[in-house]
């Protein structure tokens, strides 16, 4: 940047401003009278080494505190990044236990459930089991009665067979008895 001495011609007024060219600093001096005449002239820098040296320092300064700065502001920035990572890990891992929790809570219900269910069926299949015996045991015992029923069929049969038999012997005692007492009477009569 050049230094540069200017003077107001109306006031008398003499400033030094710092710019980077001669236009700039006409264009900022100039101001709202386009008349106004502003005489610029280019100061000599001075060269010494102390005024460089303090300039290094002061710059060096600067740039220390700003890094300083730039490092507080990094490490702030980071750690409330971290943190509000860590909250929204946090609250995000308690969702999940809390929807696995309840899941799990959920499926050992669906087991219960289903331990009764299982326990009913097996019941009822002892049930019926029980029952199936019994209908086994029934049916046995009714083929043996159905074997004695046919035995006690042809028993009848054949008790029917030896009345018929008797009645004919009996029809046959009576004819002969009857035709006995006519021989018998027409003897006497004779």
């Amino acid at each position: 940047m050049n230094s540069y001495s200017a003077t107001n011609n109306t006031s008398g007024t003499e400033a030094k401003i710092f710019v980077k060219s001669r236009t700039t600093l006409a264009y900022v001096l100039r101001g709202a009278d386009d008349n106004t005449f502003v005489s610029l002239r280019k100061r000599k820098q001075s060269d010494d080494k102390n005024v460089k040296a303090v300039l290094e320092f002061v710059e060096q300064k600067i740039n220390d505190q700003l890094s300083s700065w730039k490092l507080q502001l990094d490490i702030t920035i980071a750690e409330s990044i971290r943190n509000s990572i860590d909250t929204v890990i946090d609250r995000e891992l308690k969702k999940i236990s809390a929807t696995i929790s309840n899941s799990f809570k959920e499926l050992g219900d669906r087991l219960d459930t289903i331990d009764k269910s299982l326990s009913y069926t097996i019941e009822r299949q002892d049930s019926i089991e029980t029952r199936l015996t019994q209908v086994e045991s029934q049916l046995r015992s009714n083929d043996d009665v159905t074997s004695q029923i046919n035995l006690l069929k042809d028993k009848i049969d054949a008790m029917e067979q030896q009345s018929r038999l008797l009645t004919y012997q009996n029809d046959v005692m009576k004819t002969f008895y009857l035709l006995l007492k006519r021989l018998v009477v027409s003897s006497n009569t004779l």
